[in-house]
């Protein structure tokens, strides 16, 4: 931990990790020096075997550099150990609806062989990768949509005692869930909170939420996803 900011914050791929942190280090404590040497490269194994990796913030020695760094955890899109306490942890939940599409926009996290497929294909084809594309998955395990990948780290991670908060409710209320995270940690009450900017390993320019899918693609999330799963999310979860 640091001496700003006591906790650290965790989320699937793509579900606005980089978004909650700098909104923190902004709020909270924009004159302290967060930053790390190098968060490392990302990118789909595939890509990183070949040297082909994609870096968060600027090139040459200031790749990887972010200002918010250390706020980020380490080995932040791992699912939970087990008997580990995440009580200085922080979870960002995101619409799995959406983290599928950002995955599939960026195309570095594929496979260099399938960056082609056009959406219907990547969403029904089992990932090769387990918590990140960077990390291969075994041969042997589970064949596993992006959506079954994304609902079963989020499933595991409600599980432990780490603060949940909802991407969708920082970029559309990102006052009530910087409120929230101080009166968890006992952070002074922040005050003129900003509207999130776009941050992070290839951010989009205008945050989404709830993207529209083709029929057949919301028939797939359905049927991957109980209705009732704490994942997703809807306009009346505006909260902190």
């Amino acid at each position: 931990m640091t001496d700003a900011i006591p906790f650290r914050v965790f989320g699937h791929p793509r579900s606005g990790n980089h978004l909650l942190a700098y909104t923190v280090w902004r709020t909270f404590c924009p004159d302290a020096d967060l930053s790390v040497s190098s968060l490392g490269g990302t990118g789909h194994w595939s890509g990183r075997q070949n040297g082909d990796e994609h870096y968060c913030g600027g090139t040459g020695a200031e790749a990887g550099r972010v200002r918010y760094g250390r706020i980020l955890g380490r080995r932040l899109h791992d699912f939970p150990a087990q008997g580990v306490s995440y009580t200085n942890a922080i979870y960002i939940i995101r619409d799995g609806r959406d983290v599928a599409l950002s995955l599939y926009r960026w195309t570095e996290m594929r496979h260099v062989e399938r960056r082609q497929d056009d959406l219907e294909t990547y969403l029904r084809t089992p990932v090769d990768w387990t918590g990140t594309p960077a990390t291969r998955r075994a041969e042997s395990a589970d064949d596993w949509l992006v959506w079954d990948h994304w609902r079963e780290h989020v499933q595991a991670w409600v599980a432990t005692n780490a603060l949940m908060v909802r991407y969708e409710n920082l970029v559309l209320r990102p006052d009530l869930v910087m409120a929230r995270v101080a009166r968890h940690f006992g952070l002074p009450s922040p005050e003129n909170v900003q509207a999130p900017e776009p941050v992070g390993c290839n951010p989009s320019q205008q945050a989404r939420v709830q993207t529209e899918l083709p029929p057949s693609l919301r028939q797939l999330f359905d049927q991957r996803v109980p209705s009732n799963f704490v994942g997703r999310w809807s306009p009346s979860l505006v909260k902190g």
